[in-house]
C-alpha cells in the first residue's frame, strides 16, 4: 500500500499563479462553471513542468472555471524522487473519490490501496486554521483499501 502527504499551498488567483515558479506537483481548481451554481473541486491536475507554463497552455479546463476561479497547488512530501507515478497514483484517488466534473479520465477506474494526508497552507506557508475554502471540503484523510473509502477530517492543529 502506497502512502502520501500533500502539502497544499493557496488559494492562488489568475494573477498570482502566473508568478508561481514550482513545478512537479498536483493542483485544484475551484469555481463555478458557466451557467451552473456549484461552487466545487472542479479539476484536478498533475504536471512535470512547471506550475506557471501549465496553466499558460491554450487548452486547459480552467478556462470552463469562469467565475471564482482559484488555484490549489499540491506538493508531495517525500524523502525519495517523486516520479511520475506517484503523482498520477495521487491524481486518481482524488479523482476517483471525488469526481470533479471537468475531469474525464481516471472517474470510472478504482485506483491501487491508496492513503493520502492533506495538509493545507496559504500562499506564504502559514498553516491553515480557521478560514475554510471548497479545495479543503478534500478530507485530511483519504484512504482506500480496495473496496471501501475510509475517510477523517480530524486532523486539527495544536499548539
Amino acid at each position: 500500500m502506497n502512502s502520501y502527504v500533500i502539502e497544499w499551498s493557496g488559494p492562488y488567483d489568475d494573477d498570482e499563479i502566473s508568478d508561481v515558479d514550482e513545478s512537479k506537483g498536483l493542483y485544484l481548481i475551484t469555481g463555478f462553471q458557466k451557467f451552473k451554481r456549484t461552487h466545487a473541486i472542479q479539476y484536478c491536475g498533475i504536471t512535470e513542468r512547471n506550475f506557471k507554463k501549465r496553466f499558460n497552455d491554450v487548452e486547459h479546463k480552467k478556462e470552463f472555471v469562469t467565475r471564482e476561479r482559484k488555484y490549489w497547488l499540491g506538493k508531495i512530501l517525500s524523502n525519495t524522487t517523486v516520479l511520475r507515478n506517484d503523482l498520477e497514483l495521487v491524481e486518481g484517488l482524488i479523482i476517483y473519490f471525488w469526481q470533479p466534473e471537468l475531469n474525464v479520465l481516471k472517474k470510472s477506474t478504482p485506483p491501487n490501496p491508496t492513503v493520502i494526508i492533506n495538509r493545507w497552507y496559504d500562499k506564504d506557508g502559514n498553516l491553515r486554521r480557521r478560514i475554510m475554502y471548497e479545495a479543503q471540503r478534500l478530507h485530511d484523510v483519504i484512504f482506500w483499501d480496495g473496496e471501501s473509502w475510509h475517510l477523517s477530517d480530524s486532523l486539527k492543529v495544536y499548539q
